[in-house]
């Protein structure tokens, strides 16, 4: 009996690690910027988009957590509906490579924001 109880035991604590951690890292997306192109690769999927035929509008968002600090994230509307949405707290690089092109192609697609992004 004491071996069942230990087996389900440890089975749970596994299955509670294992949601933790796709929890964690299911916002980790890492993005390739090639011309017009950009891939965003997904823990579990990737996609490409176009973006001079594909963006709708991008927009800055700014987020207070007492544990991080602020946070912001860049959040795009695709044409057919989906967002893909790049943050800097778990990649900040790929935020500010974003954020530059974006800003210096793209200018006229932003949505209006509160957020003025820090130097």
């Amino acid at each position: 009996m004491n071996s069942t109880l230990l087996l389900v035991l440890v089975s749970i604590l596994l299955l509670f690690l294992l949601v933790l951690g796709l929890m964690l890292f299911r916002e980790r997306v890492e993005l390739q910027l090639d011309q017009d192109k950009i891939l965003l690769r997904y823990p579990f999927s990737k996609r490409l988009q176009h973006l001079e035929q594909d963006l709708s509008s991008w927009k800055i968002q700014q987020a207070h957590y007492l544990r991080w600090g602020v946070v912001y994230s860049i959040n795009m509307l695709f044409s057919d509906g989906r967002r893909a949405a790049v943050n800097s707290r778990i990649n900040p690089e790929n935020f500010e490579s974003l954020y530059k092109y974006l800003n210096s192609q793209y200018a006229s697609r932003r949505e209006a924001d509160d957020v003025s992004m820090p130097n």
